[in-house]
């Protein structure tokens, strides 16, 4: 998984164009209530599968995620999401490795709730 979330910053990186567009798509969703739906739909469907993959993963380790896997699945679509932000606002600010160092806290067992 670490090569993947590695690839996944590289390409956020050499996706400038792209992640514009996404931010203006957003955007322009966000204030015309009519044409969100099928971006909507489009995001559900992303996060459905990244859960379903975390799912499988979990269930191949045999452990039990910090988190329920549509959770992951937003919180890490989120995560991807302000560091290609980051780095649109200070290109070179978002190291390679910070997503693959990341993830294992991430995806890492639950711990005992310490309240």
């Amino acid at each position: 998984m670490r090569r993947e979330a590695r690839d996944v910053v590289e390409t956020l990186k050499s996706s400038r164009s792209w992640r514009l567009l996404l931010l203006e798509y957003v955007s322009y969703t966000a204030r015309n209530r009519g044409s969100a739906h099928a971006l909507r739909a489009k995001r559900r469907s992303f996060r459905e599968t990244l859960a379903g993959s975390l799912e499988r993963r979990s269930r191949s380790l045999e452990k039990e995620p910090a988190l329920p896997a549509d959770q992951l699945a937003l919180l890490l679509t989120a995560l991807v999401n302000g560091l290609a932000i980051e780095e649109l606002a200070e290109p070179g600010i978002v190291p390679t490795d910070l997503l693959a160092d990341a993830l294992p806290l991430l995806l890492g067992p639950r711990s005992a709730s310490a309240d």
